[in-house]
């Protein structure tokens, strides 16, 4: 039996408790950074439609504006950033998808500082 989707879902279903549920039937062959393949060889990038917003007229995206540890070439976005790999961060980017700071997650006093050079209180 070759491995594709379909017959490794049928094996799932018969394995597995009807109450498990799969957002998409899909099943990783391998990996890397953020982007994975299928049994098939369909390649997939594993970010939130969040990280990865449709812009303009014909709701492209642009992969070239996603950020994460580049291991092969060496562009840890962690590293180029300065931020602690450990806790994270804030980033905040603007709707043309300009990164406007990156902070660490407990530097509310630098977030409020930022926002409040252009925000207006109620």
């Amino acid at each position: 039996m070759s491995s594709t989707n379909a017959n490794l879902a049928a094996r799932r279903l018969a394995a597995v408790p009807r109450g498990v549920a799969t957002a998409y039937p899909m099943f990783a062959d391998r990996a890397e950074n953020a982007e994975l393949w299928d049994v098939e060889g369909r390649r997939f990038i594993d970010l939130s439609s969040f990280l990865l917003p449709a812009k303009g007229r014909y709701g492209l995206r642009d992969y070239e504006k996603m950020f994460c540890p580049d291991f092969k070439g060496g562009n840890d976005i962690f590293n180029m950033r300065g931020t602690d790999r450990e806790h994270g961060c804030v980033v905040v980017v603007r709707p043309d998808q300009y990164v406007a700071h990156v902070l660490p997650l407990a530097a509310y006093a630098k977030l409020e500082a930022f926002f409040g050079d252009f925000m207006l209180s109620p």
